[in-house]
């Protein structure tokens, strides 16, 4: 159980967050006037992160 919420917010985070196809980082970096694939390669530590942080907190949510 804890492995799929964890994949469902992961997915949810690195698909519209990182994703080169996701209309928001388009968008957001048409409208912050930076390049697209930097703006990406920024995004990918943050999410990466969230990721990390959210299998601590599902981990220690679900252990008991």
């Amino acid at each position: 159980m804890i492995f799929t919420v964890f994949s469902v917010i992961f997915g949810a985070l690195m698909g519209g967050t990182c994703s080169p196809v996701s209309d928001i980082s388009v968008l957001f970096s048409m409208v912050a006037g930076a390049d697209f694939i930097n703006h990406i390669k920024i995004q990918i530590p943050y999410a990466l992160f969230n990721g990390i942080i959210s299998i601590i907190i599902f981990s220690y949510i679900f252990s008991y």
